[in-house]
């Protein structure tokens, strides 16, 4: 059986969060020192890395298995009653 893989659509606002956001953090620890920057500065642009590609949607057979931050959750497709169209992230 295969699997379907669906990726959730950035908009343009968190592209543009992934942008300022971290140039912002790394622009502020200037005059700190490097081990700060990479620590403290890497790790919050790594998270906003991994909030913005840890969503994703997988179809596994009869079951639907949401990928949210990495963690999976798995519902039966059957037990779905409606889909509604969001603009929101998650």
């Amino acid at each position: 059986m295969t699997k379907t893989i669906y990726r959730s659509k950035i908009d343009w606002w968190a592209w543009l969060c992934l942008l300022v956001v971290p140039v912002l953090m790394w622009f502020t620890a200037f005059d700190m020192p490097w081990w700060y920057a990479v620590f403290i500065c890497g790790g919050l642009t790594a998270l906003c890395f991994i909030g913005l590609f840890g969503c994703w949607y997988e179809i596994d057979g009869e079951d639907i298995v949401i990928y949210q931050f990495f963690r999976p959750t798995r519902l039966p497709i059957s037990k779905i009653k409606d889909v509604k169209k969001t603009s929101g992230y998650l």
